[in-house]
């Protein structure tokens, strides 16, 4: 794409016709880039990819809004997907980053604490990155994708690139690939006003120590590292790019795993293991109750609707994370404010969640409060008829 500022070209095809898959690191520098360009007077189409699988992507990720709004729509959010989103204050990456977590805690069952923590921390990290350091009039771009055992995520911007930003500190950086593999170092930062050097390195630690990957590409220096399957160690390649894939400006990808064994205080390398890493997280902060006694959630606050088995089995994953991530707090499921549900919703929420647990377990650990005699005799029944169906005496 560089080649369209330097010919001078007011319209821009992006052909993406041959596409037959694609994750976050591989869409959002795309949306960075042409929004940038876009910005200079640039008008863009969009040639879709011809796969349907791929097509089906590309439209869920946004991208094919965004590089054509008048013909493609718009992307919407999901249980299983963040489209490509623009921030450009610290409120809109506060906001994000609890979005991240809340995408996840819905659709992966067995999301650990230590999981969903590392998740907002690195996501929040790297987004504050492009605020403090990209130097980018537009702000930056991010989007999730949440797979069976993962959720895969990238942030990019057109700012100003990794060692133009390093060399406020490291004037002896040659080129872009130094630059790279030097800001994933922990403690490297151009200021230490602005920032403590923390963030890349953390995030590339959470990634690979949940058996994820991470890259990170500036300029003509790329930095990529996953997990080889056959012998489970850390690979890495450093590659300089020709001056055409030159990128202006910084991405990051990763993909973090679910994996029970992930300890974040590990990846953010605390001496102490009884160190607090959870203290004020997000999970604490939008659910648990005054006394620190149990995890709230509030129905009528829920945005996914009351109507669907899909949005029923996303709040029932939702609410057997808060159960297991921590068994000593109780589970309240407040429904004030939620005047009628549907029976599919009640089945697919509440019966199976009952069933899953087993009856003596969901009376022990849930407290369903607040709620209308039409939904309680929804939810009544529908545990009735779940249990009897799943009672080797029922019919």
């Amino acid at each position: 794409m560089a080649e369209i500022e330097t010919r001078g070209t007011s319209i821009a095809s992006v052909d993406l016709s041959g596409c037959t898959g694609a994750f976050p690191d591989g869409l959002v520098p795309i949306a960075a880039l042409v929004t940038s360009i876009r910005d200079k007077g640039v008008s863009f189409s969009a040639l879709p990819p011809l796969e349907t699988r791929a097509r089906k992507i590309l439209d869920q990720s946004g991208l094919l809004h965004i590089i054509q709004p008048e013909v493609f729509r718009r992307s919407s959010r999901s249980d299983r997907n963040l489209p490509i989103t623009k921030f450009s204050t610290y409120h809109e990456v506060h906001e994000l980053s609890r979005e991240f977590v809340e995408l996840a805690i819905r659709a992966l069952p067995g999301a650990t604490h230590d999981f969903l923590t590392g998740l907002e921390w690195a996501t929040n990290e790297v987004m504050d990155n492009v605020l403090n350091h990209a130097d980018s009039d537009q702000g930056g771009f991010v989007q999730a994708v949440v797979l069976p055992d993962r959720i895969a995520w990238a942030v990019a911007d057109t700012g100003q690139g990794i060692l133009a930003s390093l060399r406020e500190g490291f004037p002896m950086l040659a080129n872009d690939t130094e630059a790279v593999a030097e800001a994933v170092k922990a403690g490297v930062t151009r200021n230490k006003e602005v920032g403590q050097g923390n963030g890349l390195a953390g995030t590339l630690s959470i990634s690979l120590l949940s058996g994820g990957t991470f890259s990170a590409h500036s300029g003509q220096g790329g930095y990529d590292v996953f997990i080889d399957t056959t012998d489970g160690l850390a690979k890495n390649r450093k590659i300089v790019h020709s001056a055409a894939e030159r990128y202006p400006g910084t991405f990051v990808g990763s993909q973090i795993l679910k994996n029970p064994a992930f300890r974040l205080a590990d990846a953010l390398g605390f001496a102490s293991p009884s160190t607090d890493v959870f203290a004020n997280d997000v999970i604490e902060s939008r659910y648990e109750s005054d006394d620190a006694k149990s995890f709230v959630v509030r129905m009528a606050s829920e945005t996914s609707g009351f109507g669907s088995r899909h949005a029923g089995k996303a709040l029932r994953t939702k609410c057997l994370n808060l159960i297991r991530m921590e068994p000593s707090k109780r589970l309240v499921l407040d429904w004030a404010g939620v005047s009628v549900i549907s029976s599919s919703y009640a089945d697919e929420f509440v019966a199976k969640m009952v069933v899953e647990l087993g009856f003596a377990t969901f009376s022990a650990q849930c407290t369903l409060v607040g709620m209308v005699p039409l939904v309680r005799q929804l939810i009544d029944k529908a545990i009735f008829q779940r249990v009897a169906q799943a009672s080797p005496y029922g019919d």
